[in-house]
């Protein structure tokens, strides 16, 4: 096996057209498994279900409130002056944010092969884990909270691409999916996506103004919490360290498992050492060869830099 330097650019061995277009097969089949997981709430509303995901949107707000970040409606009273934008911001976190994704994942597929699988693996672990807390920590976003609160749901009362009554998005995606935002982690993880493909300081810059964007959109149309934000960006951290770690472990699996652990023997090394200075007064120390354990003098430059350059084990 060898183990030389090569460009994270390059396409691995095996990434041949059957194997990306497999995976181009899994992105649709990926997105239906998650959105059957996630629409179960969405599909049959209960009341006891409702009061529970509202207490847990509660404790956010206390959370939020000690830690000096409910900004939500001030945020959304900014907003409410264009109701235009609010319009344009309702349809961007509703389908925006998923045509980027998935154009960042074809892109990542195609072109950079060689980091796709830690970018999957990230994007799937992320995904897995919020499905997991939405189930264990359901969570009205702050549209759906009591009147009391002053929070307006503009997907309601302003509307935007394919809005209707009762909101489409009510009866196909669960409600109570708010904390934390697959929105932020999903925008998160194209940055980390884009850095990772390409260093142009323009690409990087624009992922970077999408995930501000998404910010604004979530959290000005009160679909989410601001708390909701930061947990996102943070579980997108920690599936990409998780990824990181997994494939660090995958690769040293099979260079040990590739790789023979046997030890050079005397007579396979060919290397330069130096050798004592002549004993005549001002002679110039020359260097020798190792052979098999046997020193000798060199022939000449030519083979001395011959020489210098072997080493076989």
């Amino acid at each position: 096996m060898h183990l030389g330097r090569r460009s994270r650019d390059r396409e691995p061995t095996g990434w041949n057209w059957r194997l990306r277009l497999a995976e181009l097969l899994l992105l649709p089949a990926g997105y239906w498994l998650y959105a059957v997981i996630r629409d179960n709430e969405g599909r049959a509303q209960q009341p006891a279900a409702l009061a529970r995901a509202q207490v847990d949107a509660e404790q956010l707000l206390r959370l939020e409130r000690h830690v000096g970040m409910a900004w939500e409606r001030g945020t959304q009273e900014v907003f409410l002056k264009w109701p235009g934008l609010v319009r344009a911001l309702d349809s961007f976190w509703s389908y925006g944010y998923l045509l980027v994704t998935v154009t960042v994942l074809v892109c990542a597929l195609c072109q950079r092969p060689a980091v796709y699988r830690r970018l999957r693996t990230t994007f799937a672990l992320s995904t897995a884990v919020a499905i997991g807390v939405f189930a264990v920590f359901p969570t009205v976003p702050p549209r759906l909270l009591p009147p009391s609160y002053g929070m307006v749901d503009t997907w309601v009362s302003l509307g935007g691409i394919a809005a209707r009554t009762p909101p489409e998005i009510e009866r196909l995606s669960d409600p109570f999916a708010s904390f934390p935002s697959i929105h932020v982690a999903w925008a998160t993880w194209c940055v980390v996506a884009v850095a990772s493909m390409t260093r142009r300081r323009w690409a990087r810059g624009l992922t970077c103004a999408y995930l501000a964007l998404t910010i604004v959109a979530v959290v000005a149309t009160a679909n989410h919490f601001i708390v909701d934000c930061v947990a996102g960006v943070a579980l997108t951290a920690v599936a990409l360290a998780a990824a990181t770690g997994i494939e660090q472990l995958w690769a040293r699996a099979r260079w040990r498992a590739g790789t023979p652990m046997i030890s050079p023997g005397p007579a396979d090394i060919t290397t330069k050492v130096p050798v004592a200075a002549s004993t005549d007064r001002g002679a110039t120390p020359r260097a020798g060869v190792v052979h098999g354990g046997e020193t000798g003098p060199s022939d000449g430059d030519d083979q001395g830099r011959e020489s210098s350059t072997a080493l076989t084990a």
